[in-house]
């Protein structure tokens, strides 16, 4: 998948190899680890970099980005959440404290949908928890300077370069936590 990606961000590749890489990465490893002894499955666990919780926002139904993005999450070794499409700014947050995830990443599309990215850092904010959570946005119509501007912490124009701001993120969340940050 990792290689795919690659391709796919050379232009090598296109949508269709991804998503068919994707679907594929899935059903082998839903194959392989039903064949490995709780003990391995623990081990992959521990070894997982982050957990994310991944929608598109409420008044959207577009998911081929939101489905990349959380196909090469999980090809990169994050344990991923896919709330879906249409999903309530409540239920981002919701989520991402039942599963202690390290990021919400949220998608949209469409120019009515968007205020919703914003909507979510509001409630994050309001109850005091904007902190506990990274935050990513992405989806067509968004970019650096609207992240900026809502207070997300990381935006990128792909599905592949979001990998790796989710990646840098978390690597400079827990720098900072070893310097006794919070």
């Amino acid at each position: 998948m990792k290689i795919v990606g690659e391709k796919f961000e050379s232009g090598e590749y296109f949508l269709t190899h991804l998503m068919l890489a994707g679907e594929a990465m899935k059903v082998a490893t839903k194959i392989l680890t039903s064949k490995i002894s709780q003990e391995k499955r623990d081990e992959l666990e521990r070894r997982k970099k982050g957990i994310v919780v991944a929608g598109t926002v409420k008044g959207d139904i577009h998911d081929i980005g939101k489905n990349l993005l959380i196909a090469l999450l999980e090809a990169n070794g994050f344990t991923v959440y896919d709330l879906g499409v249409d999903v309530d700014s409540m239920a981002f947050i919701e989520k991402a404290k039942a599963v202690g995830a390290d990021i919400i990443c949220m998608s949209a599309l469409l120019t009515s949908s968007i205020p919703a990215q914003k909507e979510v850092i509001d409630f994050l904010v309001a109850q005091g928890l904007r902190d506990k959570f990274l935050i990513m946005v992405g989806g067509g119509l968004t970019s650096k300077e609207w992240a900026e501007s809502i207070g997300a912490d990381g935006w990128a124009p792909t599905a592949v370069e979001a990998v790796r701001v989710a990646e840098k993120l978390i690597e400079q969340r827990r720098a900072h936590m070893k310097e006794g940050g919070n």
